[in-house]
């Protein structure tokens, strides 16, 4: 099993809270359960939509704004590649 040991706060109105639980007990999860589901699927979804984003992160993802830096290092350096 692995240990978690990082935390994501945020910050959302009262209802919304009330109805992700109302979700999260339909589903027979606690909150925090369903919330992680959800956070390791949209990651396994985008590495199979772009395992490039994820490739030179060391295991660790990348931020948006760290792939759209690396993204336009790539397109200068393909741009640079075709002009020869």
């Amino acid at each position: 099993m692995v240990t978690k040991n990082d935390r994501i706060y945020i910050r959302i109105t009262t209802q919304i809270k009330e109805e992700f639980e109302k979700v999260a007990e339909y589903h027979g999860l606690k909150s925090a359960a369903l919330l992680h589901s959800l956070i390791v699927k949209a990651i396994n979804e985008t590495k199979k939509e772009n395992p490039d984003l994820f490739k030179d992160s060391g295991g660790k993802v990348m931020t948006l704004e760290e792939a759209k830096a690396d993204d336009k290092k790539k397109q200068k350096k393909d741009k640079k590649e075709r002009k020869k």
